[in-house]
Order: C-alpha cells, then structure tokens, then sequence
C-alpha cells in the first residue's frame, strides 16, 4: 500500500502499454468503414428520396527497410525493462528504510525501559537522601542535585517518547497509512538478523544492484533512438490496399467491389534541418545515457567501499 511503490508499478504498467504500442507499428493496420446516407430532393410538384450505402477495408503497412519501426520498438522495450528494475530498486529501498526505522524504534522503546528503570532507582536513592537530610546526615546541596537528576531522567523520558511518536507515524506512512491508523507489534527487542550472503568480487555485487541494471537498459534504449533519429532521414515505403462497395439497395452492397492496390515512397527532402537536429538531439541524449551509467557505477562501488570499511570499524 506504499503510495511511493503504486506510482512505480503505475509507471511500469505506462511502460509496458507504451512497448506494447510501439511493437503495433512492425504489423499490418486493418480498418473497416461503412456509411449509410439519405438524400431528400424537392421541387414544387413533389418531394423524392434517394439512399446510398457503402462499405469498404482497407489496410496499410510500412516495410521497416532501414530499421526505424524496430529500434523504436526495441527501445520502448528497454524502456519497460529499465522502468522493471527501477520498481525493484523502489521496493529494496522501501524494505531498507522500513527494517532501519523498525531497528531505530526497537531501540527507542529500548531506551524507555532502561529510563524507567533508571528513574525508578533514582527516586529511591531520592527518597533515601531526603531521609537522611531531614535527621541532618546529608547537605541541602545532595538532596536538590538527586532531585535534578530525577527530573531530567523524566524529561529525558519526554524526549524519547516523542521520537517512538515519530518513528511509528513514519512506519505506518510507509504502509501507505494515514498515521496513528495501524496498531504496530509492542516490542523493545532487537531481532536476530540472519547471516550476510555471499557478495563476491565488488564487481559483481555491482552489476545485480538494479538501478546499476536500469541506468544501463536506459542506454542501450537511448542508443536505438539514436539509430532511429538516422533512419528517420531515409526514403519510406508504404503498402496499402483498399476494397469498396458502394450501391442505392442495401440488398446488392456485397455483390459488386472495387480494389485497389498501391505502394507509395516518401522521401524527405527539405524540412529546415528538424530530422538532422532529432539526430544530434538523440546522439546527445545517449552521451548524456552514458555518463549516468558511468557515474551510477562510480557511486555504487563508493557505496559498498563505505559499507566495507564501516563494517570493518565495527568488526
């Protein structure tokens, strides 16, 4: 129910309708018409009626000769697959910052235990130092110190009762829900957590991250684009064949037809440089592809250099 979550599975489901919508282009296109009209005729001796209906396919298709449909269909494909790993990366992050703000108030409810415990032997030495003071055995200046210590141990306990408030609103945020709406288990014990997995080579470890994995799907897509930008320069050549019937009696509409078929090239000839400016504009965006993915390894290998050396410092 995480909200942050549902607007990654929706972009993944835009991704993949828009796959989907680009793959149509490598098939046939096929549509169906018909028409139905009525004409009234009148003069000053008489009025006179006269129908005409008709019907008809027609289909067109584009031979992808220089690649254009098909890399942009490719491209739409790496897009759904990137926008796949960005969910996975979406979920491990949710479930990192899930289990980090469990542990933080695991340990904040642990903190409550051991203040109470903590203010309740400080009343008691309290109680023994006013004891003393009053038969005369210890200074004015005890008794007041032990008095402050009890009340900043309480005020302490305020502090720390606020950030359990705050870290049980940021979890049940995190379920998708308004806060103070979810009931969250009553524990002030850390868990036992499992042993590390194998990593392997940094590496490796690297290539399974899957923003590594999405950073590197959006390049090969911004390349297709590239190679689709050239194509779109090229001559195109179209396919289309119609078939009509048209007749005043809606009885013999399907016994006469006319067919036609034809093929049609279109070549692009001047266009105030908008194709050749498409090209440059792709060829950039794939050297802008790159350098993230460049930069996505360089801060995942500092990422896990990190994680080994603070995991070295606590060993």
């Amino acid at each position: 129910d995480n909200l942050t979550l549902a607007a990654s599975w929706a972009r993944l489901q835009q991704a993949q309708a828009t796959a989907r919508k680009a793959g149509s282009d490598l098939w046939p296109s096929l549509d169906a018409s018909g028409a139905d009209s009525r004409t009234c005729y009148a003069d000053d001796s008489n009025i006179s009626y006269a129908s005409a209906y008709s019907a008809g396919l027609s289909a067109s298709y584009e031979l992808d000769l220089w690649g254009r449909i098909g890399s942009l269909s490719d491209a739409a494909a790496l897009d759904a697959e990137a926008q796949a790993e960005t969910l996975q990366t979406a979920r491990i992050s949710l479930s990192a910052e899930v289990a980090a703000t469990w542990y933080r108030l695991v340990e904040q409810r642990g903190q409550l235990v051991v203040l109470e415990n903590q203010i309740e032997l400080n009343e008691q030495v309290l109680e023994l130092i006013s004891l003393r003071f009053r038969r005369g055995q210890v200074r004015a200046v005890d008794l007041l110190q032990q008095r402050q210590l009890v009340e900043s141990r309480r005020g302490e306990m305020v502090r720390v009762r606020q950030q359990v408030a705050v870290l049980e609103n940021a979890l049940t945020i995190h379920l998708g829900q308004p806060p103070g709406t979810v009931k969250l288990p009553e524990t002030s014990e850390l868990s036992i957590l499992p042993a590390l997995p194998a990593t392997g080579l940094p590496a490796d470890l690297v290539q399974r991250r899957p923003d590594i994995r999405a950073a590197w799907l959006r390049l090969q897509a911004a390349d297709l684009r590239t190679a689709a930008a050239v194509a779109e320069r090229f001559p195109r050549l179209s396919l289309s064949a119609e078939v009509n019937s048209s007749t005043d009696d809606v009885a013999d509409l399907f016994d006469d037809w006319l067919a036609r078929i034809a093929a049609g090239v279109a070549a692009p000839l001047i266009d105030g440089g908008r194709r050749k400016a498409e090209v440059e504009r792709s060829r950039a965006a794939a050297a802008e592809q790159v350098a993230l993915y460049g930069q996505a390894v360089l801060d995942a290998f500092g990422e896990v250099e990190d994680a080994l050396t603070r995991e070295g410092y606590q060993r």
